[in-house]
């Protein structure tokens, strides 16, 4: 208290400034809620694959081999909630439309509405290694189909429990949830 010339502990106040000798400042990030900004957005930012393709179009895909790192599920990269105890992912924001990702190679395990997530795919990548893209406005793929890392699998949106359009993005191994920050790049 003698450092800021204060006698008395019932003087302080709410809300007062106080130093503290020896102490460290306390980064603080400000949470800026997603706005929204359009939901037919979408048709200019992805192309999508139509359902009857011609025979000689058709290729078969190799088996989808998973990595060690991950990519970005979705472009932008800003980050309006972080990975918590209590928040199981990452919250990346954008307009409603902006296309999401396969973080890395692997079969679609569910795709589907899901409670608090809304409109969610989930891909298992093998080894115990899954990922969750909740939210999403729309759906590019099928229960079943392998995806390529990077191939595109849906768009951003604002469904279920969401205060904004943005992707809500875990990353599960062994049924745990980890940060997804230690495996994208």
């Amino acid at each position: 208290m003698e450092a800021n010339k204060i006698s008395d502990s019932s003087d302080i106040k709410i809300g007062q400034k106080l130093l503290i000798p020896g102490g460290r400042k306390i980064a603080y990030a400000e949470y800026k809620p997603a706005t929204y900004s359009g939901i037919n957005i979408i048709r200019d930012l992805v192309k999508k694959t139509p359902l009857n393709t011609s025979p000689a179009s058709k290729k078969p895909k190799s088996s989808p081999i998973a990595s060690n790192r991950m990519n970005w599920p979705t472009v932008g990269h800003r980050i309006t909630q972080y990975y918590s105890w209590r928040h199981t992912g990452l919250d990346i924001a954008n307009k409603v439309g902006t296309p999401i990702y396969a973080a890395d190679a692997g079969t679609i395990e569910y795709i589907g509405w899901g409670k608090g997530y809304g409109n969610q795919i989930v891909i298992d990548h093998g080894g115990g290694k899954k990922t969750r893209y909740a939210h999403l406005s729309q759906f590019y793929c099928k229960k079943g189909e392998s995806v390529s890392k990077g191939e595109s699998i849906g768009a951003m949106g604002n469904t279920g429990w969401s205060t904004g359009p943005h992707l809500h993005f875990e990353v599960i191994i062994s049924g745990g949830k980890y940060n997804p920050l230690n495996y994208i790049k």
